[in-house]
């Protein structure tokens, strides 16, 4: 009996192809609604250390970025189930999105490196908020370590920004580190 109820509805829906668009918009609107939770959720679980709360902190940046491609994802695969609903072919939106792809990645490969170098900051740890490092010949104290870009101020109060694609590609002094073995 639930099984014939299962197959009616999804006959019905099928017949019904506003309804089934409308089915899908309202789905979508849930997931995205509660993809920010989860995610966060998640992140908390998997740092659950007091002694990891600035990593707590910097990952709530990278929670948002990630929210958002999945929303970004599944609003997608909504609009291509809708297209598919009415018949549309889809292989040349398809063969389009790709090829948009391509030309969004290039155009922002900077900002992408930055985020990823980001990351391997966050996960790697060569320096920390409060460390003294030497970067290039800029010393001073790190007082943030954004998802793109590092803060680095001095004695003198001059401030240094620098971009997480540079940082990977040059010598970190941590001098906090170099101290401590000392």
């Amino acid at each position: 009996m639930n099984n014939n109820y299962i197959n009616d509805t999804i006959k019905y829906l099928s017949n019904n192809q506003l309804i089934l668009m409308i089915a899908i918009i309202i789905i979508t609107l849930i997931i995205c609604l509660i993809i920010p939770k989860l995610v966060d959720r998640i992140v908390m679980i998997l740092v659950n250390d007091n002694n990891k709360r600035k990593m707590k902190v910097l990952l709530r940046s990278y929670c948002n970025i990630i929210s958002t491609i999945i929303k970004i994802i599944i609003c997608i695969i909504a609009f291509f189930l809708i297209l598919i609903i009415y018949h549309v072919k889809i292989t040349m939106i398809i063969t389009s999105a790709g090829f948009i792809g391509v030309l969004i990645t290039y155009i922002f490969q900077d900002p992408i490196k930055d985020i990823t170098n980001g990351l391997y900051i966050v996960f790697t740890a060569p320096f920390d908020v409060g460390d003294y490092v030497e970067i290039e010949s800029f010393v001073g104290k790190v007082s943030e370590v954004k998802s793109r870009y590092v803060i680095i101020k001095n004695a003198a109060g001059d401030v240094c920004i620098v971009n997480n694609r540079k940082i990977s590609k040059i010598v970190v002094l941590n001098k906090k580190i170099i101290l401590k073995r000392k």
